[in-house]
């Protein structure tokens, strides 16, 4: 666990003379505040790839090229000179890029065919790619207009 050394003993007495309790507490609050931001540090998490991973079309291979490539990406970041580096990201970046876009493709055009004989699946598989939501909404028009008024 990575601490910050407390510089200086924190003076107390402030807070022991104070005779309004209002005023305590708020200079012990503050004091606290000052002590846990001293003795800490914060680090900011970043947002995963859970999102990314959860697609129907991922594969295991294609989660470790995402990864390799990441990985270089951050490497090149540390390395910013390295021209060897860097052609072997842009190597891996590519693949990786390629090998989604067919694995995206194949995946849904096997789950359009599979879906082919069927008109209603098929619009029920179209309107889920395109993220559209379903609305089952079966009251009339004329109602509708009716309630309007």
């Amino acid at each position: 666990m990575l601490t910050n050394k407390i510089n200086e003993p924190e003076n107390w007495s402030e807070i022991y003379e104070s005779d309004d309790p209002e005023q305590a507490f708020t200079l012990f609050e503050n004091t606290m505040k000052k002590l846990v931001a001293q003795s800490s540090h914060s680090k900011q998490l970043k947002q995963g790839r859970n999102n990314t991973f959860k697609q129907p079309w991922m594969t295991k291979k294609l989660q470790n090229l995402i990864k390799k490539r990441d990985g270089l990406l951050k490497t090149i970041h540390d390395q910013p000179y390295n021209k060897k580096l860097e052609q072997k990201y842009k190597k891996h970046r590519n693949l990786a890029a390629e090998s989604i876009k067919n694995a995206k493709r194949d995946f849904y055009q096997e789950k359009f065919e599979t879906t082919s004989s069927d008109p209603h699946k098929k619009w029920e598989f179209v309107t889920t790619v395109l993220n559209r939501k379903v609305c089952h909404d079966d009251t009339p028009s004329c109602l509708k207009i009716m309630l309007k008024k």
